[in-house]
């Protein structure tokens, strides 16, 4: 069952590179493309580099390395 009021995310083909990464929030009835740090496209070329990136969006960037 999918919880209409939690926040969707999904990766499309684009026209430019390969993928995108968008969301869709319970109040808004459209897909928005997802950015980060002022960045407006987020076209990535494999879908593996999406997942990254969509992760990163997710945690707004607050992803821990050591």
């Amino acid at each position: 069952m999918i919880n209409l009021f939690k926040t969707r995310y999904r990766i499309v083909t684009d026209s430019y590179s390969a993928y995108e990464v968008q969301y869709k929030s319970p109040w808004w009835p459209f897909w928005i493309q997802a950015s980060r740090r002022g960045y407006r496209t987020n076209t990535h070329p494999s879908l593996e580099k999406a997942k990254v990136f969509l992760a990163e969006f997710k945690n707004r960037g607050a992803v821990y390395y050591e």
